[in-house]
C-alpha cells in the first residue's frame, strides 16, 4: 500500500492512503474480528524513496469501504515512529519529550553525569491540547554509546516526567519524543489528549528549586519507586466530580500506605498468639449459639479473622511516623474524619457534607503532597490553603531518607 504521512503543529501524525486493491480490502475485513474478541492491532511499516522510515504499532482500522475512487482505508494510530536523515546533526545524542499544556519559566540548565538537562515551558496561558513545553537531556561526550545512553536517559526522563506532572497538577501527555544521534532524527508520536492542571503543587513561574531537587534526587537516590508512581497516577485522575476527586486521592494514599509502610507496621493490633486465643473464644461462643444460621455463622467467623487488622486511620498515623511527614493540620480527629468521608462515599455513594467537601479534598491532597515531596527530596518552602482563608507555609519541611521509601 502507498500512503503519505504528515505531522502538523499539533504534533500528531496523520496518514492518508492511496486507494487499496480488492485483495487487501478483503484481507482487512477478514482480520477485523468479531464483537468481544481482543485485537492487538496492526503494525504499519513504510519506507520513503529517500530512505526515511515509518513504523506505527497498535494501529487499527477506523474506516474501510469502497466507491468510485476505489477501496478506501483509514487507520487510527497509537504510537508512530518516523526516522529521517540529517545533513547536519548535534555532536552528542539528545533525548527530548514534548508535553501538552505544560507551563514553566526560565529554568536553569543542570549538568549531570548523564548530560545537560533542561526543562522548558511557556509562561503564557495555553489550551490543554497545545504542545507548550519539554524536558530534554544531551550527552556530554561525543564518544557516548547512543543505544546504551538512550536507555538510561529514557529512565531519567520518565522520572522527570512523573515529577513535573506532580508539580503541574495533572497528567502531562507526551505528544512526541525525539532521539537525535548519529546523523538521524527519530521522532515518536503518541496519540492522546492534554489535561488541564488542577491544584498544582507549585506556581509555574517558580519551578527552579523543585526541578533542582528532582534532578539531584534521581542521581543521588534513584527514581521514585512503583508505589509512588502508582499513587501519583491516582492523584491525577481527571474528573469533574468532587466524589471522584476525593476518592482518587484517598486511593493514592492507600497505595502509598500499602507499598511504603513496612509489614510490621501494617500488622495486627494484638500479638498473634494473644489474638488467636481471643479468636478461638469468640468462635466457640458463636458455635454455642444454636439459633445462628450456618451461613451467618461462617460469615461471622470470617469477620473475626480480620478483626485484628489495623484500620486505615491507624495505618496513616504509622505512615506519618515512618516517613517523618510533618503532621501539622493532621491530628487524630482529622485523620478519622477523612477516613469516615471515604467510607461514606464508598458505601453510601453520598458526601456527608457537600459544603465542606473541598476542605477534605485539599487536606487529603496536601497530605499526599507532603509525602511525595519528601520522596523527591524537595525541602523548599511551599504554601497550602487548608482553611480556605489563611496561607500557611511550611519552612521546616525536610526530605525523609530515601531508604524509608
Amino acid at each position: 500500500m502507498r500512503f503519505t504521512a504528515q505531522v502538523g503543529g499539533d504534533h500528531r501524525c496523520v496518514i492518508k492512503f492511496d486507494p487499496i486493491d480488492k485483495d487487501t480490502y478483503l484481507l482487512l475485513h477478514q482480520t477485523r474480528g468479531r464483537a468481544g474478541q481482543q485485537h492487538s492491532g496492526f503494525e504499519l511499516r513504510g519506507v520513503a524513496r529517500n530512505g526515511d522510515s515509518f513504523v506505527s504499532t497498535g494501529a487499527y482500522v477506523q474506516q474501510l469501504g469502497g466507491g468510485r475512487q476505489g477501496w478506501r482505508l483509514k487507520l487510527a494510530l497509537q504510537n508512530t515512529t518516523i526516522t529521517v536523515g540529517l545533513k547536519e546533526g548535534p555532536e552528542t545524542p539528545i533525548l527530548r519529550r514534548h508535553f501538552r499544556a505544560f507551563r514553566s519559566h526560565l529554568n536553569p540548565i543542570h549538568q549531570t553525569s548523564l548530560g545537560h538537562v533542561v526543562v522548558y515551558g511557556t509562561h503564557e496561558a495555553v489550551a490543554p491540547d497545545t504542545v507548550s513545553g519539554h524536558v530534554a537531556i544531551q550527552a556530554l561526550d561525543a564518544e557516548t554509546d547512543p543505544v546504551a545512553w538512550r536507555e538510561e536517559a529514557g529512565s531519567f526522563l520518565s522520572h522527570m516526567h512523573s515529577g513535573l506532572s506532580f508539580a503541574h497538577g495533572g497528567r502531562l501527555q507526551v505528544a512526541q519524543e525525539d532521539f537525535i544521534a548519529g546523523g538521524f532524527w527519530t521522532a515518536t508520536f503518541h496519540s492522546g489528549i492534554g489535561f488541564a492542571p488542577e491544584l498544582p503543587l507549585q506556581d509555574f513561574l517558580n519551578h527552579g528549586p523543585f526541578i533542582d531537587a528532582l534532578v539531584k534526587g534521581y542521581f543521588e537516590s534513584g527514581p521514585l519507586n512503583d508505589g509512588y508512581s502508582t499513587a501519583l497516577g491516582w492523584l491525577q485522575l481527571p474528573t469533574t466530580f468532587d466524589e471522584v476527586r476525593f476518592l482518587s486521592a484517598m486511593t493514592a494514599l492507600e497505595v502509598i500506605v500499602d507499598t511504603q509502610l513496612p509489614k510490621a507496621e501494617k500488622g495486627g493490633m494484638m500479638v498473634k498468639s494473644d489474638f488467636r486465643a481471643l479468636r478461638d473464644k469468640l468462635n466457640a461462643a458463636i458455635d454455642a449459639e444454636l439459633d445462628v444460621d450456618p451461613d451467618a455463622r461462617a460469615i461471622m467467623k470470617a469477620k473475626i479473622e480480620d478483626a485484628n487488622k489495623k484500620v486505615l486511620s491507624q495505618k496513616i498515623k504509622a505512615l506519618f511516623k515512618h516517613l517523618a511527614v510533618p503532621t501539622r493540620d493532621f491530628d487524630d480527629a482529622t485523620i478519622k474524619r477523612l477516613t469516615a468521608v471515604r467510607n461514606e462515599i464508598v458505601h453510601r455513594g453520598e458526601i456527608p457534607d457537600r459544603d465542606l467537601i473541598w476542605r477534605e479534598i485539599v487536606l487529603i491532597r496536601e497530605l499526599i503532597n507532603r509525602i511525595l515531596m519528601g520522596a523527591i527530596g524537595y525541602s523548599g518552602r511551599y504554601c497550602c490553603y487548608v482553611d480556605g482563608e489563611h496561607e500557611r507555609t511550611f519552612p521546616d519541611l525536610q526530605p525523609f531518607p530515601p531508604a524509608a521509601g
